[in-house]
């Protein structure tokens, strides 16, 4: 699958280490330019594409931002959604349901609401 990392903090990075294994990372973004720069070093990524780029490439875009901006971060994400994607957060709080449902956006959260709650 096409990935991608919006937001380099240690956890998005880390993860991104190992989903790289099998899947294709397309690129990297994060609004302070030097924790981009550093992660896409890390992650080995050769050519680190423009934000609109970014979005449009990838199948799956992961949001790894902290809890009070991933609706921020989703918002500008969606402006350059074309086609379905998959968008993932890394709230350890937050379920996926703050994403909001759309015909084209899967989205997904490592935490999951307990049945009947």
């Amino acid at each position: 699958m096409r990935i991608g990392l919006i937001g380099c903090g240690r956890v998005g990075v880390t993860l991104f280490c190992l989903l790289k294994k099998n899947n294709t990372i397309v690129g990297v973004h994060d609004r302070n330019k030097q924790r981009e720069r550093s992660a896409a070093r890390l992650l080995k990524i050769e050519r680190n594409p423009p934000y609109h780029e970014l979005i449009d490439r990838c199948e799956a875009i992961f949001l790894a931002t902290p809890d009070d901006e991933i609706l921020k971060a989703y918002a500008r994400v969606r402006k350059y959604t074309k086609g379905t994607k998959h968008v993932f957060h890394f709230s350890g709080i937050l379920t996926a349901d703050i994403i909001p449902r759309t015909d084209n956006v899967l989205a997904g959260s490592g935490w999951r609401r307990a049945p009947g709650s």
